[in-house]
């Protein structure tokens, strides 16, 4: 893997940047043009993945819930504009068996630590998660909207660590000038 698979990415509105490895275990659907208005309009508000989903309301609702595993990707080339969605087709099984080999792949050739924290295995399991999400979305709703709230649980929950581990190693250096 070169450095051309690595690219700066700054974290949210912080000034810190994160080394990302650019991934590609999600399966996105083939692009198609798009109005202008369809990228950068939002027509409809966000969904609530807090709520449950009736049998009624579940007809057209897993674009939605595909939208909230990722957005759609929108980008304009020589006037034309264009979206690519998260793909709706069902995966067989030798698509997962490759999927697990991309991923030991991915792993080894990252250079990731095995242990520990690392942002380069984060950034890959994350992906692989997203992947793992749409494939049970497909299949079940209601299943994938549960992962996404198990998602989005625990990527607050890595956020509030780090930040209690900053804090903990700052307070600790505050102490240890007190004392000196």
């Amino acid at each position: 893997m070169d450095d051309s698979d690595i690219e700066e990415k700054k974290v949210g509105k912080s000034p810190i940047k994160k080394r990302a490895l650019i991934t590609n275990f999600l399966k996105w659907s083939a692009p198609s043009m798009a109005r202008k208005d369809e990228i950068y309009g939002r027509t409809k508000a966000p969904l609530n993945i807090e709520r449950p989903i009736s049998l009624e309301t579940k007809c057209g609702e897993l674009r939605e819930v595909l939208n909230c595993i990722r957005p759609p990707r929108a980008w304009c080339e020589d006037g034309v504009y264009w979206r690519q969605d998260v793909s709706d087709e069902p995966t067989t099984r030798p698509e997962v068996l490759a999927l697990a080999e991309a991923l030991d792949e991915a792993i080894i050739q990252s250079n990731a630590r095995e242990t520990g924290l690392c942002e380069l295995r984060e950034v890959i399991y994350a992906d692989i998660f997203d992947e793992l999400i749409r494939q049970v979305a497909i299949n079940c709703i209601e299943r994938g909207l549960l992962l996404l709230r198990i998602r989005n649980e625990a990527e607050d929950s890595i956020i509030s660590f780090r930040r209690l581990y900053s804090s903990s190693l700052a307070y600790g250096v505050r102490k240890t000038l007190e004392i000196s």
